[in-house]
């Protein structure tokens, strides 16, 4: 095996020394051997630039909770620069990324007594589409940091040679009004367009700015090529640290979702950070200084990573081509004058809409959930409720989204009919009247499920009178009759996912219902996707759109405003979907005695038997 060069960085009694060694894939497990010890903390995995500043706060509050046990970081070669000279890292090892394999990181893992791997905490988890990236990464290593703003330490002698490198070209720090720019992120995706690139470095240099560009690229732009310092053409000999050592002496840094982004509040500078693909609470939440400019689209933020955009088939996507100079110009003024931006000032690019409501719980914080196909679904912050952001269609009926009839006529009846024996057992009695409610003509689904129940079914249409009054529906399922509470039974099957007006339906539904009556209900739910990259309700195998994919405790809450509470839930076999039993509560007694309520319910297949519910 061809041996390669590793850096190793160590404290020795408060010095730090740091060496390069060639060594193979045996010598490295060899060192990783000799260095595992009770007590010691060992962080690893293949971090980008700005993975690494997100560690950051972590490192700094594993010492705080443990100050007497050592922490040692291995990372790859490229990122060894962003580590070094951290006091919270003990002893750091930069490894070149054809020894980190899979089998290497294992090692690392089961050698060391105390080992984390922070492979894939960001790129690909659905749960960073959740959460902050900063308190994702303290919650991998398990701890809970004071401060959650990254960290970086530069040397006198990297400020010095940096220093020189911006005299030579005239620029003179403390003096000058220095902007340091990075408009490319290691993703395409994340890159601002040359054009919008040209234009801020006009604009920036009338207002007496010295541009300073990080640029990788050997073309840079013929128009604005003598306007600034680029790195690329004017920084020759400087490495990375010293690159980063000039970042501490701008006044401001703009940046696109790069590593500067975070290094601009590890030094205490102001900044204006440009968000396209992905949401800026996921990212500079934690920022003091940070002013954030998320472009609005209609489907974004997407969170896509690498490649071209998957709906426009182009490298920089619309919503990074939305930003205008005079806006990120604007930024840069009010962030110099120390003002923090308002929550509607933080999108500047494009016209707010009203803020969107989840039609379970009412709750206005929205996070991006997943995608299937070119539908996005942003998900409740406080129920889980996942919505679609579909363009509205017009239907005959103007009540259900009709596309969805092909996935419920694919979903297995089987495991439905074997649940709803259990149903049967907690609202059968004789006499009693039940209402179907479904699409089309899938309403014989409620009707075969429940046709051991002995009842009077009477079949309800969605072809009725709109929530406006347009239109006169059609056939019984519109007569007058079905103004009066004189059912003691509700179905609704697989129809909430793809209700258009959800307040009209279950208002006129529950209408019909008597009070100790059961709603019985059939959903997906977020509870039970794990991963929705993998759930069949995002793939192919649940085809159409599902406009609402609701949570447990968002049809909690919504039911609860209606006097309903849930009394018994199990997922149906073979299938994505969840059953629901709901009873309305009644006027004497809203909730049924204690010793009923812990009773066992029989025939049952994977029953959860809900002894309490919390009411909204």
């Amino acid at each position: 095996m061809v041996a390669t060069v590793v850096s190793i960085e160590e404290r020795i009694s408060g010095e730090r020394t740091t060496r390069r060694v060639e060594g193979d894939k045996a010598w490295l497990c060899g060192l990783i051997r000799s260095r595992a010890a009770p007590g010691v903390s060992m962080i690893c995995g293949r971090f980008g630039f700005g993975d690494a500043l997100m560690l950051t706060p972590a490192l700094r509050g594993l010492k705080e909770l443990l100050p007497a046990n050592p922490v040692h970081v291995y990372c790859t070669s490229s990122q060894f620069d962003l580590f070094s000279q951290n006091p919270n890292v003990d002893f750091l090892v930069g490894v070149p990324r054809v020894l980190l394999t899979p089998s290497v990181f294992d090692f690392m893992t089961r050698t060391y007594p105390s080992a984390v791997l922070m492979n894939g905490i960001i790129n690909g988890n659905p749960e960073a589409e959740l959460a902050n990236a900063y308190e994702l990464m303290a919650r991998r290593v398990g701890v809970a940091p004071r401060s959650l703003v990254p960290e970086y330490h530069v040397l006198p002698e990297e400020m010095s040679r940096a220093r020189q490198a911006l005299l030579r070209h005239g620029l003179r720090p403390g003096e000058d009004h220095l902007v340091v720019l990075q408009p490319k992120a290691s993703s395409i995706l994340r890159c601002l367009p040359d054009e919008t690139l040209v234009e801020v470095i006009r604009a920036l240099v009338q207002r007496d700015w010295k541009p300073i560009v990080f640029w990788q690229e050997a073309e840079i732009p013929s128009a604005v090529a003598s306007h600034a310092f680029w790195t690329a053409r004017d920084a020759a000999g400087l490495g990375l640290r010293d690159l980063c050592a000039m970042v501490a002496m701008a006044d401001i840094v703009i940046a696109t979702d790069s590593m500067l982004s975070h290094l601009a509040p590890a030094f205490d500078i102001p900044s204006v950070l440009l968000y396209g693909p992905f949401d800026w609470a996921l990212r500079a939440a934690h920022f003091p200084k940070a002013h954030m400019l998320q472009s609005v689209s209609p489907c974004g933020p997407c969170f896509q990573h690498g490649g071209r955009c998957l709906l426009e088939g182009r490298a920089i996507p619309s919503c990074m081509r939305w930003f205008r100079a005079d806006a990120i110009i604007a930024a840069v003024e009010a962030a110099m004058r120390g003002s923090r931006a308002r929550p509607a000032e933080r999108a500047p690019v494009a016209r707010r809409s009203r803020p969107r409501r989840c039609k379970l719980c009412g709750h206005t914080a929205f996070l991006p959930y997943a995608r299937k196909g070119a539908v996005h679904y942003h998900r409740c912050i406080a129920c889980g409720t996942a919505e679609a952001k579909v363009r509205r269609r017009k239907e005959a009926d103007g009540l259900f989204l009709l596309s969805g009839k092909r996935a419920r006529r694919r979903l297995e009846m089987r495991g439905l009919l074997a649940l709803m024996q259990t149903v049967n057992a907690l609202v059968k009695r004789r006499g009693r009247r039940l209402l179907v409610l479904d699409c089309s003509a899938d309403r014989r689904i409620g009707v075969l499920a429940l046709r051991g129940m002995r009842a009077r079914v009477e079949p309800w249409s969605p072809l009725m009178p709109r929530p406006d009054g347009a239109g006169d529906g059609a056939g019984s399922g519109a007569t007058a009759a079905h103004k009066s509470a004189d059912r003691d039974v509700v179905t609704m099957l697989h129809s909430l996912p793809f209700v258009r007006d959800l307040d009209a339906v279950l208002d006129r539904l529950l209408a019909r219902l008597k009070e100790g009556g059961h709603l019985v209900l059939s959903t997906f739910l977020t509870d039970d996707i794990k991963v929705p990259s993998v759930s069949p309700v995002l793939v192919r195998r649940v085809p159409g759109d599902i406009p609402l994919i609701p949570s447990l405790k968002g049809l909690d809450a919504l039911l609860g405003r209606r006097g309903l509470r849930r009394v018994w839930s199990s997922r149906i076999p073979g299938q994505p979907s969840t059953l629901c039993v709901f009873v309305k509560a009644c006027a004497a007694d809203a909730r049924p005695s204690p010793r009923a309520r812990g009773r066992p319910v029989p025939s049952g297949i994977g029953v959860k038997w809900i002894s309490t519910v919390s009411e909204a």
